[in-house]
This record gives structure tokens, sequence and C-alpha cells, in this order.
């Protein structure tokens, strides 16, 4: 005979197997995120990798310099990275919950999608935060890039001195070398093409902005029979085809943080709202808000300032939802806060039935 009976509430069974699947959904969330991270930064090193081959074989390059042009080309190819990886990683995963029907059973439970979207809020926080902070330290070597310049042509000339044999100065087409311990800078002009002037230097230093070199002690020849000797020089145009940021540092991290989290954001509401069963339809959702932001961006903050963030918000999250639902299947079940319509025209209440 039984002597007690235990009633478990279906209420709390269903807000209990909502935590979990929920909890479920969000580990799976980071850990595609974190894949996709992953391999976008890995391309970008390869990338730097190959770019700065020919610097990395050749003897006469400093070290110091090779790494430290690598560091800046990583920097930069992580920070698009995680620009991209952020809304690409949660519009995958979201993909995965309509294929493996855990989106539609949590809609019969209740959660709707913005509730299911709203969870994907920890990992864009966080991740946005690891771009913000990517974004500040590559815009300031942007923003400056004459201070790294600087730093590695005094460190260049130190190490000439130190291992007695001469050193290239990759971009500006000159050579250090030690005469009686004392480093020497000798190069030519034009920087590039056949050379028509050569000049040595006790000391050389670029502006903030690399618009100019300024060089100390210069010994200037052109041709056999002219030797000009001043104490101090300036070379305008030294290397035209580089361009300082226009950007501040702070404002163009916080903007990328932010387009980052609100496209994630975006593209995990929009692919609930409007399901797809096409991954490739969801790459292009999710990439919709970050080209949005790399094309459009740096134009509007450098002509708005700070005033231009809520035009780059507004390309992040409209992008992937404008995309989502212009191309949006009729033949999809269409989803409400009841449970899930199918295309029969059966609606499923969530009611249980208990054999």
């Amino acid at each position: 005979m039984l002597d007690k009976a235990v009633v478990t509430p279906y209420g709390a069974v269903d807000a209990a197997l909502r935590i979990v699947m929920l909890t479920h959904l969000v580990l799976k969330a980071w850990r595609t995120v974190l894949w996709v991270a992953l391999i976008a930064v890995l391309i970008g090193a390869a990338g730097a990798t190959v770019r700065l081959l020919p610097w990395l074989v050749a003897g006469d390059v400093p070290g110091a310099v090779s790494l430290a042009f690598f560091e800046t080309l990583v920097l930069a190819s992580a920070e698009v990275g995680l620009v991209i990886a952020l809304p690409v990683g949660c519009g995958i995963e979201v993909v995965r919950w309509g294929h493996d029907g855990v989106g539609a059973t949590l809609r019969t439970l209740g959660v709707r999608p913005l509730r299911q979207a709203s969870h994907v809020a920890s990992v864009a926080l966080v991740l946005g935060a690891l771009t913000v902070a990517v974004s500040f330290r590559s815009a300031a070597v942007a923003a400056s890039p004459g201070h790294l310049s600087n730093a590695l042509l005094e460190a260049a000339g130190d190490e000439a001195c130190a291992s007695g044999r001469a050193l290239r100065v990759p971009l500006v087409q000159a050579v250090w070398l030690c005469s009686q311990g004392v480093p020497r800078l000798v190069g030519w002009l034009p920087p590039r093409g056949p050379p028509s002037v050569a000049w040595t230097a006790s000391r050389a230093r670029f502006t903030s902005s690399l618009d100019r070199i300024d060089l100390d002690h210069v010994t200037w020849v052109n041709g056999p029979s002219t030797v000009i000797r001043a104490r101090h020089v300036v070379i305008t145009g030294f290397l035209p085809w580089l361009v300082p940021a226009s950007v501040s540092s702070s404002l163009r991290a916080v903007a990328s943080g932010l387009s980052a989290c609100l496209a994630a954001l975006a593209t995990a509401w929009a692919l609930l709202r409007w399901p797809t069963p096409s991954r490739a339809r969801a790459l292009l959702v999710a990439a919709a808000g970050t080209l949005g932001f790399l094309l459009f961006g740096g134009f509007l903050l450098h002509h708005l300032g700070w005033s231009g963030l809520p035009h780059v918000a507004l390309l992040a999250a409209g992008g992937p939802l404008a995309l989502a639902w212009a191309t949006r299947f009729p033949w999809l079940p269409a989803t409400g806060p009841g449970g899930t319509k199918h295309p029969a025209g059966n609606s499923a209440t969530g009611t249980r039935v208990h054999g």
C-alpha cells in the first residue's frame, strides 16, 4: 500500500529544465565563440608571419625590430578577428540550437527568442571587454607609429655596436654601422629607387605621425665633390604612404567592443526569431553588422567623433536584423510564445501527456 505520494509541480520541473538547458547552451556558445576567435587570431598571426618573412630570415635585420612589427600586425589582426568572431560564433551556435531542436523545446517551455538571445550576453560582454583591451593597444600603436619606430631605431643602433655588424633598418632604407664604438646611421635618398644622395647621422628620430625624420650631426654627400655637414636636418615626406590613424585610441576601442557585443546579440535574436537551417545564411547575417562597422565605422568616427557611436551601434545591430528579416524563408516554422506552429497548421501547446 502506498503511504505517501510525492507530487512535483509541473512548473518547478519546467523551471529546472529551462535553467539546465539555458546553462548548457551558454557553455556551448562560449566554446564556439572561443574556437572561432582562436582560428581568426591564428590566421592573422600566419598572415603577419608571411608578411614579415623576408625580415625574419634576413641576417641584417635586428630581431627586436622584426618582433615589434610582428606584435603590431598580430594585434591588428586579433582586433579584427575578435570583432568578427563574436557575432559569427553566436550565429553558428544559434543555428545548432535549431538543428538540435533545443530552441523549439525552450519555446514550448515558454522561453521566447528574446530571452534565449539574452543569455548570450555574458559571452558578448566578456569577449567585448577583451576586444576593447586589444583594440586600445592596437589603436595606440596605429595613432602614434613614430614612438615605436624611435624605440626600434635606438635599439638597432645599440645592437649594431654590441654585435659589431651592420644592421639594416626596414622601411627607412638605412643601415646602422659602428664607428669607433659610436653607432652611425647611413642612408640614401630617395628611399625608393636609385640613390642620388647618401647621408650619415649620429641620431635619428621620427615624429609621432611619421611625417618627418629629424637627424643630428649629419654628413650629406651628393657626388664626389659635394659634402655638406650640418648639426640638425629635417627630412619631410620620408614615408608618404604611411598615414597615422585619425581616431583616438579610446574611441576606437569602445566602438570595436560595442559593435562586437551588439552584433552578437542582434545575430542571436534575429536567427532565433527567423530561424534558418542554412549555415551560409547564418554566417551572412552574423557578418552583416561587422562588415558595416569595418566599412563605415572609421568614416563615421573620424567625422563625428564620440557622437558617431550611436551610428556605429545602429550599423552593428541593424545589419543582422535587417538581413535576417529580408532573407527569411516563408516555409520555416513561425515561432511564438505559446509554442511552434507547424506547416500543417497544428499548434503545439506544450501540454504534457502522461501514460
